[in-house]
């Protein structure tokens, strides 16, 4: 094969693993997002205001009304395509190029080292993108009234912190998601692996298990860190810099009440990552067979 066709063939499976992700990262993110305002609230509000996510649940609906939890939706819908698709994207491409191979499918055989570094190299982009606007819906979760819409949050949040404020907590998703990612598409791929030799699960059936096992695990590994986040995205512009830092977020979070306050709201982030994540993988492999055909 001439080393035109050869790249001819990984621009499109870096197109098509570009396509097939943003699809999955746009039904993920309507499945979650219910969940995921409980869980921003969890975060930051916690037993000050909520006994669990169910009566969280209750006083949204009561309070502010069932659309309140689909506030911010457009921000993480329109970026999670771009962020999914990157994420997949980059995550193929690593592995290629770690493992030395042009087959498309070659994840199936991989090294589950190799898997780990790929996701972790994947990590990094997507961070990148997802920082910012998890900022502008984290924001609109927190408070129903304080904003009327994206645009109007964005603006607000431009206006008091400048356009670098964006990225406040963007080092800390960084920091959560290398890890995360890493064993997120290890794991997936080591219970698929097993699920598909010793049952007789199809194809479909081995994705939707092992994507909700996979976003389990890596939440439970990373957890506080993405409570640490979500405050640092909440801080004020004006707060002084240093109390805006992951070291000190964490010890006021700590001092606050141990270590249940840094795993506050996780049960309900599981909750949220078994559609979730079920729904990601399968959605992307039949997506991406379609478009290899």
């Amino acid at each position: 094969m001439s080393d035109s066709n050869s790249d001819s063939e990984s621009t499109g499976d870096a197109m098509n693993d570009f396509i097939a992700g943003s699809i999955a990262g746009a039904v993920s993110v309507v499945v979650g997002q219910p969940m995921d305002t409980v869980k921003i609230r969890l975060q930051l509000f916690g037993a000050d205001k909520y006994k669990g996510p169910i009566d969280c649940a209750i006083k949204i609906v009561k309070e502010e009304g069932f659309m309140t939890f689909f506030r911010g939706l457009l921000s993480p819908l329109l970026a999670s395509s771009g962020i999914n698709a990157v994420l997949f994207a980059t995550f193929s491409g690593s592995l290629r190029l770690i493992t030395g191979s042009s087959d498309s499918n070659a994840v199936d055989t991989a090294k589950y080292s190799h898997i780990w570094s790929a996701g972790m190299i994947a990590a990094i982009p997507q961070a990148m993108i997802l920082g910012p606007t998890d900022l502008i819906k984290i924001r609109m979760q927190k408070d129903s009234t304080q904003y009327k819409h994206v645009g109007d949050c964005l603006r607000q949040s431009i206006r008091s912190g400048g356009v670098s404020s964006l990225f406040q907590g963007t080092v800390c998703t960084i920091l959560r998601d290398i890890p995360a990612i890493g064993s997120y598409f290890t794991s997936y791929n080591y219970c698929k692996r097993k699920l598909k030799n010793n049952s007789n699960l199809d194809e479909v059936s081995s994705s939707f298990i092992s994507g909700a096992i996979a976003g389990t695990i890596s939440w439970i590994i990373t957890y506080p860190l993405d409570v640490a986040k979500t405050t640092i995205q909440t801080i004020d512009a004006t707060v002084p810099v240093h109390e805006k830092k992951i070291v000190f977020v964490l010890k006021k979070l700590y001092e606050k009440n141990g270590m249940r306050n840094m795993y506050r709201g996780l049960g309900t982030s599981i909750l949220r990552s078994l559609p979730v994540n079920a729904v990601v993988f399968p959605v992307y492999e039949v997506c991406l067979r379609f478009l290899n055909r």
